[in-house]
């Protein structure tokens, strides 16, 4: 008998076929616990997908009884867009117009705003189903920049709706020339200075013109920026500059005319003596 057949006996004993059996049974364990790990992970993964599900789900329904889904139907923001401010302060009006969306009956309560700034007040308390309401609001602006007011409306049953104003305030005044002497020593230069906003652009702007009396002479020593422009609050760049005149004679009296573009233009009356 040859070599390779007592191997081929060997195999086909009983001891060899018990052999072949328990590898066959030990990787068949070893693949049934790879894929019960495997199945395990999904259930998890499939369990932490519908938490997560039921979650936002929660949280949209809620969004949308409560917020998303006004009670009153019709406008709920409003824009001036850019207002000037010319004095100290201005004030803008706007009436929201809206409508009861529901089938009952709709009482306010009250009526909150997120500032002082803002007043607003309903022409009705009740409002039927199918009826409108106006809020008269009023609001408030004394300093440049993005302005937004929240209104809230309360009604008698706890609900809330809510109105937004909104404004981005601009100074009218460009061009400002700060206190300092109007009457001047013939001795020595007086200095004044001058400052520029701009909403526009952070780059250095034009040299103001000058328009003088005669006895005087002024120079202009350049504009240098103190604040770069903030788009997101809507607040300008600053500049500043600084004049320097100088009268020629202990008699000279006059008014200087200082103009920047747009229109903007300042005047400094000034007399020469001690």
């Amino acid at each position: 008998m040859s070599k390779s057949d007592a191997g081929s006996l060997v195999d086909r004993t009983p001891w060899g076929a018990l052999e072949s059996g328990a590898a066959a049974t030990l990787t068949g364990v070893r693949n049934n616990g790879a894929m019960s790990l495997v199945r395990r992970q999904i259930r998890a993964l499939a369990v932490l997908a519908l938490l997560v599900g039921g979650v936002l789900g929660t949280g949209y329904a809620v969004y949308w009884f409560t917020v998303a889904r006004s009670l009153l139907a019709g406008e709920h923001r409003h824009d001036f867009g850019v207002v000037e401010l010319e004095d100290e302060k201005v004030e803008l009006e706007h009436t929201f117009v809206l409508t009861n969306r529901g089938r009952e009956a709709l009482g306010i309560g009250d009526i909150k705003s997120s500032c002082g700034c803002t007043v607003a007040h309903p022409d009705r308390r009740h409002i039927g189903p199918g009826e409108t309401v106006e809020i008269h609001a009023t609001l408030e602006l004394e300093r440049e920049g993005h302005k937004r007011s929240l209104i809230t409306v309360i009604f008698d049953g706890g609900q809330r709706d809510q109105l937004h104003l909104a404004a981005e305030v601009r100074m009218q005044r460009r061009l400002t020339l700060l206190p300092g002497k109007s009457r001047l020593d013939p001795t020595h230069p007086t200095q004044r200075q001058l400052t520029w906003v701009d909403y526009e652009t952070n780059a250095a702007p034009p040299d103001p013109s000058f328009t003088i009396p005669q006895g005087f002479d002024v120079e202009f020593e350049g504009w240098r920026l103190t604040k770069r422009r903030e788009v997101a609050r809507g607040l300008p760049a600053r500049w500043r500059g600084t004049v320097r005149i100088g009268p020629r004679s202990e008699t000279s009296a006059g008014e200087i005319v200082i103009e920047m573009p747009a229109q903007q233009r300042v005047t400094w009356s000034v007399t020469s003596g001690t």
